[in-house]
């Protein structure tokens, strides 16, 4: 719409751009990011190089046929350039979650009984945390401020059972709180956080079935309620990221995009990931997809994994009609199921 963001105070005066409610608050923030330098969810822009920093992908263990448990770096904003960040000092499940505070990765679930919890930075590397009260593998985990991280469902047992159960972890007193139930329990749930609310998206149940249910947990009323819109159909393996006032959710066979506000879900199968997991992450205006399982062509033949990172642009898949156009962005080091991936800004 404009040739340069010198260009955007007058845009506002535009008497189109006035009317559309959307497109004046898009506007307004590009000019509060340009005065402040602060971004906002639906305008990520990458470091410049002088900044001597970039924006990464941090990609948990899972690699195929090697027992080897590592942080692996991939950066967003030069192709191809795959590193690894640090060995992880425990046992690593395919079920562990992961989530960023500041300059810090946490990953919850690890450890030979599920009840490990560490944090990982540039540079002191990796420090464990307390334990959580209980042990809980194939669950959501997220933060919603600075110092509050919550896990939240998951199962035990090698699913045997599936947990309701709620703790909060605050980084300040290295502690666990047990803070509430999800109305329904679940596992392998996908997980969004908006202001003080806590999503959850489906997930497995007790039953064996998966879930069409949206649990919301708010994390300042300690409160799980339901909400009336469901998922369109049953999905495991369900991914979510944020953007904007809506959450993307990915699958081998799915793509939704659920509106915040409107509670609504719209379907954009064009862009299904095409494996099962797989990383998923967004920056800069684009999805990633990490890894992941491929499909079996044939009834003989093995299922494997896969070393690619792709990604395809937000807007084509918010906007809606237009087709699927995945760019190769990476080769990981080995072929790699992704239980969890973050996204954070390191050195150069």
């Amino acid at each position: 719409m404009y040739q340069c963001i010198g260009g955007a105070t007058s845009g506002l005066e535009s008497k189109l751009i006035m009317r559309d409610r959307q497109s004046f608050e898009f506007l307004s923030k590009i000019i509060s990011d340009r005065l402040t330098g602060v971004q906002f969810s639906g305008l990520n822009t990458f470091h410049r190089p002088s900044t001597g920093v970039e924006q990464c992908v941090l990609i948990v263990g899972g690699y195929e046929e090697t027992d080897r448990t590592e942080l692996v770096r991939v950066s967003l904003q030069k192709q191809d350039r795959v590193t690894s960040a640090a060995t992880i000092p425990t046992t690593v499940k395919f079920a562990v979650a992961a989530c960023v505070s500041g300059k810090e990765v946490y990953i919850t679930g690890a450890g030979s009984d599920g009840k490990e919890a560490w944090k990982w930075d540039a540079a002191t590397g990796w420090t464990r945390c307390a334990d959580m009260n209980e042990a809980r593998s194939a669950h959501c985990a997220t933060f919603v401020n600075d110092t509050s991280m919550y896990a939240l469902g998951g199962d035990v047992d090698d699913g045997n059972t599936i947990l309701d159960s709620i703790e909060q972890y605050d980084t300040v007193t290295d502690s666990w709180t047990n803070v509430g139930r999800l109305i329904h329990a679940t596992y392998h749930a996908a997980c969004a956080v908006h202001k003080t609310s806590i999503y959850v998206f489906g997930g497995g149940a007790q039953s064996g079935e998966y879930l069409r249910r949206v649990q919301v947990f708010d994390a300042a009323r300690k409160l799980c309620t339901e909400l009336a819109p469901r998922l369109p159909y049953p999905t495991p393996g369900l991914r979510a990221v944020m953007w904007d006032r809506s959450v993307i959710l990915v699958s081998y066979n799915t793509c939704l995009v659920f509106d915040l506000e409107q509670e609504t879900f719209q379907r954009r199968e064009r862009f299904t990931a095409g494996v099962m997991g797989f990383g998923l992450a967004v920056e800069n205006g684009r999805i990633f997809v990490a890894g992941g399982v491929r499909d079996r062509t044939d009834a003989d033949e093995e299922m494997a994994c896969s070393d690619e990172v792709k990604s395809v642009a937000v807007m084509d898949i918010t906007d809606g009609p237009a087709p699927p156009h995945w760019l190769h962005h990476a080769t990981l080091p080995a072929p790699a199921v992704v239980p969890a991936c973050v996204v954070m800004t390191l050195q150069a």
